[in-house]
Protein backbone atom coordinates (compact mmCIF):
# COMPACT_ATOMS: atom_id res chain seq x y z
CA UNK A 1 0.00 0.00 0.00
CA UNK A 2 1.12 3.52 -0.79
CA UNK A 3 0.81 5.79 2.26
CA UNK A 4 -0.46 9.30 1.57
CA UNK A 5 -1.10 12.55 3.43
CA UNK A 6 -3.58 14.97 1.81
CA UNK A 7 -3.55 18.75 2.30
CA UNK A 8 -6.33 20.89 0.82
CA UNK A 9 -7.98 23.99 2.26
CA UNK A 10 -11.31 23.05 0.62
CA UNK A 11 -12.92 20.53 2.98
CA UNK A 12 -15.20 19.03 0.33
CA UNK A 13 -12.39 18.69 -2.19
CA UNK A 14 -10.16 17.12 0.45
CA UNK A 15 -12.86 14.62 1.37
CA UNK A 16 -13.32 13.74 -2.29
CA UNK A 17 -9.61 13.19 -2.84
CA UNK A 18 -9.37 10.98 0.24
CA UNK A 19 -12.43 8.98 -0.86
CA UNK A 20 -10.99 8.35 -4.33
CA UNK A 21 -7.66 7.21 -2.95
CA UNK A 22 -9.13 4.93 -0.30
CA UNK A 23 -11.45 3.33 -2.85
CA UNK A 24 -8.47 2.42 -5.06
CA UNK A 25 -7.40 -0.43 -2.78
CA UNK A 26 -3.74 0.53 -3.32
CA UNK A 27 -3.53 3.74 -1.29
CA UNK A 28 -3.68 4.26 2.47
CA UNK A 29 -4.60 7.85 3.40
CA UNK A 30 -2.92 8.13 6.80
CA UNK A 31 -3.95 11.74 7.49
CA UNK A 32 -5.46 14.85 5.95
CA UNK A 33 -5.42 18.55 6.79
CA UNK A 34 -6.25 22.01 5.45
CA UNK A 35 -2.86 23.43 6.46
CA UNK A 36 0.47 23.27 4.71
CA UNK A 37 2.30 23.61 8.00
CA UNK A 38 0.22 20.82 9.52
CA UNK A 39 0.86 18.67 6.45
CA UNK A 40 4.61 18.81 7.08
CA UNK A 41 4.05 17.96 10.76
CA UNK A 42 1.91 14.97 9.75
CA UNK A 43 4.56 13.89 7.25
CA UNK A 44 7.17 13.94 10.01
CA UNK A 45 4.92 11.70 12.11
CA UNK A 46 3.75 9.22 9.47
CA UNK A 47 6.61 9.31 6.92
CA UNK A 48 4.20 8.84 3.99
CA UNK A 49 5.29 7.79 0.52
CA UNK A 50 3.39 10.70 -1.01
CA UNK A 51 2.03 14.07 0.06
CA UNK A 52 -0.77 15.52 -2.05
CA UNK A 53 -1.17 19.25 -1.56
CA UNK A 54 -3.38 21.84 -3.15
CA UNK A 55 -1.58 24.95 -4.39
CA UNK A 56 -3.53 27.22 -1.99
CA UNK A 57 -3.52 25.81 1.54
CA UNK A 58 -3.72 27.67 4.83
CA UNK A 59 -0.51 28.93 6.49
CA UNK A 60 1.84 27.74 3.70
CA UNK A 61 0.96 27.34 0.03
CA UNK A 62 1.72 24.15 -1.87
CA UNK A 63 5.11 25.36 -3.06
CA UNK A 64 6.33 26.39 0.39
CA UNK A 65 5.00 23.13 1.82
CA UNK A 66 6.86 21.18 -0.86
CA UNK A 67 10.08 23.10 -0.32
CA UNK A 68 10.07 22.46 3.41
CA UNK A 69 9.08 18.82 3.05
CA UNK A 70 11.72 18.17 0.40
CA UNK A 71 14.34 19.62 2.74
CA UNK A 72 13.25 17.54 5.75
CA UNK A 73 11.86 14.35 4.17
CA UNK A 74 13.21 13.98 0.62
CA UNK A 75 11.91 10.40 0.40
CA UNK A 76 8.32 11.66 0.59
CA UNK A 77 7.24 12.59 -2.93
CA UNK A 78 4.88 15.50 -3.55
CA UNK A 79 2.00 15.91 -5.99
CA UNK A 80 0.70 19.47 -6.26
CA UNK A 81 -2.91 20.09 -7.26
CA UNK A 82 -4.23 23.32 -8.70
CA UNK A 83 -7.34 24.71 -10.31
CA UNK A 84 -5.41 27.10 -12.55
CA UNK A 85 -1.90 26.25 -13.75
CA UNK A 86 0.41 29.04 -14.89
CA UNK A 87 3.88 28.48 -16.33
CA UNK A 88 5.37 30.09 -13.24
CA UNK A 89 3.38 27.80 -10.94
CA UNK A 90 4.64 24.73 -12.80
CA UNK A 91 8.23 25.89 -12.78
CA UNK A 92 8.23 26.86 -9.11
CA UNK A 93 6.49 23.61 -8.14
CA UNK A 94 9.19 21.43 -9.64
CA UNK A 95 11.95 23.77 -8.56
CA UNK A 96 10.74 23.32 -4.98
CA UNK A 97 11.03 19.52 -5.35
CA UNK A 98 7.56 18.39 -6.45
CA UNK A 99 7.33 15.12 -8.38
CA UNK A 100 3.88 15.65 -9.87
CA UNK A 101 1.59 18.45 -10.97
CA UNK A 102 -2.10 17.86 -11.63
CA UNK A 103 -4.99 20.14 -12.53
CA UNK A 104 -8.07 19.65 -10.42
CA UNK A 105 -10.30 18.43 -13.25
CA UNK A 106 -8.48 15.09 -13.02
CA UNK A 107 -10.34 11.80 -13.19
CA UNK A 108 -10.14 9.29 -10.35
CA UNK A 109 -7.84 7.15 -12.50
CA UNK A 110 -5.46 10.05 -13.19
CA UNK A 111 -5.14 10.87 -9.49
CA UNK A 112 -4.32 7.26 -8.65
CA UNK A 113 -1.90 7.07 -11.59
CA UNK A 114 -0.15 10.22 -10.35
CA UNK A 115 0.26 8.83 -6.84
CA UNK A 116 1.53 5.47 -8.16
CA UNK A 117 3.95 7.15 -10.56
CA UNK A 118 5.62 9.47 -8.06
CA UNK A 119 5.71 6.76 -5.37
CA UNK A 120 7.69 4.57 -7.79
CA UNK A 121 10.18 7.34 -8.51
CA UNK A 122 8.76 8.77 -11.73
CA UNK A 123 7.42 12.26 -12.35
CA UNK A 124 3.86 13.02 -13.40
CA UNK A 125 2.21 15.76 -15.40
CA UNK A 126 -1.40 15.59 -16.49
CA UNK A 127 -1.95 15.83 -20.26
CA UNK A 128 -3.90 19.06 -19.69
CA UNK A 129 -0.70 20.94 -18.90
CA UNK A 130 1.96 18.87 -20.70
CA UNK A 131 1.62 20.85 -23.92
CA UNK A 132 1.94 24.12 -22.05
CA UNK A 133 5.11 22.87 -20.39
CA UNK A 134 6.70 21.68 -23.62
CA UNK A 135 5.88 24.85 -25.53
CA UNK A 136 7.16 27.07 -22.76
CA UNK A 137 10.34 25.29 -21.78
CA UNK A 138 11.68 24.38 -25.22
CA UNK A 139 12.55 28.02 -25.76
CA UNK A 140 16.29 28.21 -26.20
CA UNK A 141 18.50 30.17 -23.83
CA UNK A 142 22.08 29.98 -25.12
CA UNK A 143 23.71 30.75 -21.79
CA UNK A 144 21.56 28.17 -20.06
CA UNK A 145 22.30 25.64 -22.79
CA UNK A 146 26.05 26.16 -22.48
CA UNK A 147 25.95 25.77 -18.68
CA UNK A 148 23.80 22.65 -18.96
CA UNK A 149 26.17 21.06 -21.48
CA UNK A 150 29.09 21.66 -19.14
CA UNK A 151 27.17 19.79 -16.44
CA UNK A 152 26.26 16.94 -18.79
CA UNK A 153 29.94 16.57 -19.73
CA UNK A 154 30.61 15.43 -16.16
CA UNK A 155 28.64 12.23 -16.81
CA UNK A 156 30.01 8.97 -18.14
CA UNK A 157 28.67 7.56 -21.41
CA UNK A 158 26.49 5.08 -19.51
CA UNK A 159 25.14 7.80 -17.22
CA UNK A 160 24.18 9.91 -20.25
CA UNK A 161 22.44 6.85 -21.69
CA UNK A 162 20.45 6.40 -18.48
CA UNK A 163 19.66 10.14 -18.39
CA UNK A 164 18.31 9.99 -21.94
CA UNK A 165 15.75 7.39 -20.83
CA UNK A 166 15.04 9.23 -17.59
CA UNK A 167 14.13 12.33 -19.61
CA UNK A 168 11.35 10.34 -21.26
CA UNK A 169 9.82 9.48 -17.91
CA UNK A 170 10.98 5.86 -17.68
CA UNK A 171 11.34 4.21 -14.29
CA UNK A 172 14.34 2.21 -13.16
CA UNK A 173 12.82 -1.14 -14.17
CA UNK A 174 12.03 0.08 -17.69
CA UNK A 175 15.51 1.53 -18.15
CA UNK A 176 17.09 -1.68 -16.88
CA UNK A 177 15.18 -3.73 -19.47
CA UNK A 178 16.23 -1.41 -22.30
CA UNK A 179 19.89 -1.39 -21.29
CA UNK A 180 20.03 -5.09 -20.33
CA UNK A 181 21.35 -4.34 -16.85
CA UNK A 182 19.98 -4.86 -13.36
CA UNK A 183 17.54 -2.47 -11.77
CA UNK A 184 20.07 -1.97 -8.98
CA UNK A 185 22.67 -0.87 -11.51
CA UNK A 186 20.26 1.69 -12.94
CA UNK A 187 19.46 2.96 -9.45
CA UNK A 188 23.17 3.44 -8.88
CA UNK A 189 23.59 5.33 -12.13
CA UNK A 190 20.63 7.59 -11.31
CA UNK A 191 22.15 8.35 -7.92
CA UNK A 192 25.47 9.27 -9.55
CA UNK A 193 23.69 11.44 -12.12
CA UNK A 194 21.85 13.39 -9.44
CA UNK A 195 25.05 13.86 -7.44
CA UNK A 196 27.14 15.01 -10.40
CA UNK A 197 24.47 17.40 -11.64
CA UNK A 198 23.74 18.73 -8.15
CA UNK A 199 20.07 17.75 -8.41
CA UNK A 200 17.62 16.80 -5.69
CA UNK A 201 15.45 14.72 -7.99
CA UNK A 202 14.85 13.31 -11.48
CA UNK A 203 12.86 16.28 -12.68
CA UNK A 204 15.70 18.69 -12.02
CA UNK A 205 18.10 16.34 -13.87
CA UNK A 206 15.67 16.23 -16.79
CA UNK A 207 15.60 20.03 -16.90
CA UNK A 208 19.37 20.18 -17.23
CA UNK A 209 19.23 17.47 -19.91
CA UNK A 210 16.70 19.47 -21.92
CA UNK A 211 18.56 22.73 -21.38
CA UNK A 212 21.65 21.10 -22.87
CA UNK A 213 19.74 20.44 -26.13
CA UNK A 214 21.60 17.12 -26.25
CA UNK A 215 18.51 14.97 -25.75
CA UNK A 216 15.35 14.73 -27.88
CA UNK A 217 12.19 16.21 -26.39
CA UNK A 218 9.77 13.64 -24.94
CA UNK A 219 6.44 12.91 -26.54
CA UNK A 220 3.49 14.13 -24.46
CA UNK A 221 2.26 11.35 -22.18
CA UNK A 222 0.56 10.98 -18.85
CA UNK A 223 3.60 9.97 -16.84
CA UNK A 224 6.32 12.33 -17.91
CA UNK A 225 9.48 13.95 -16.72
CA UNK A 226 8.61 17.43 -17.99
CA UNK A 227 10.62 19.73 -20.16
CA UNK A 228 12.98 22.26 -18.61
CA UNK A 229 11.54 22.53 -15.18
CA UNK A 230 13.39 22.63 -12.03
CA UNK A 231 12.87 12.89 -7.86
CA UNK A 232 15.43 10.84 -6.24
CA UNK A 233 16.23 7.35 -7.32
Amino acid sequence: MISVVVADADELARAGICSILRASGTVDVVADTESGRRAVELARRYRPDVLITDMPTTEWDGIETTRRLNRELPTTKVVILTSVATEDDIYRSFDSGASGFLKKEFSSRKLIDAVSAVASGSAFLSPAITRCVIDSFLRVDRGRTRAAREQIDRLTAREREVLAHLVHGLGNAEIARLLFVSEGAVKGHVSHILTKLGCANRVQAAIIAHDSAAFPAPVARDVLVPVRMPVAS
